[in-house]
C-alpha cells in the first residue's frame, strides 16, 4: 500500500518539481541544492497526504454526485493553498 501511495506521488512529483525549478531559476536566476531538496521533500510530503485524503474520501463517502462536487471543491482548495505555500516558499 505505502508502495502504491509513493509510486502515485513520484510520478506526479517528478515533471512538477521540473517545471516548477524551471520557473524558480527563471525568476531568480539561481538553483541551489537545498532549495531542491527542500521542494522536493514538500513536494513528497503534501503529495503523499493529498493522496491519503483523496483514499480516505472515496472510503468514507464513496462516489456519490454530492460527494464529487465537494471533492473537487477540496482539491480546488488544496491546489490554491499549496501555490500560496509554495510562492510564500520561494520569498523566504
Amino acid at each position: 500500500m505505502l508502495a502504491a501511495v509513493f509510486k502515485r506521488t513520484l510520478s506526479l512529483l517528478i515533471p512538477s518539481a521540473l517545471i516548477f525549478f524551471v520557473i524558480q531559476y527563471h525568476e531568480t536566476g539561481r538553483v541551489t541544492i537545498f532549495g531542491i531538496a527542500g521542494y522536493v521533500f514538500a513536494f513528497l510530503v503534501t503529495g503523499m497526504a493529498l493522496d491519503r485524503l483523496n483514499v480516505w474520501w472515496g472510503q468514507r463517502f464513496g462516489t456519490r454526485k454530492g460527494s464529487n462536487i465537494v471533492q473537487a471543491l477540496f482539491w480546488l482548495a488544496a491546489a490554491v493553498c499549496m501555490y500560496l505555500f509554495f510562492r510564500h516558499f520561494d520569498r523566504a
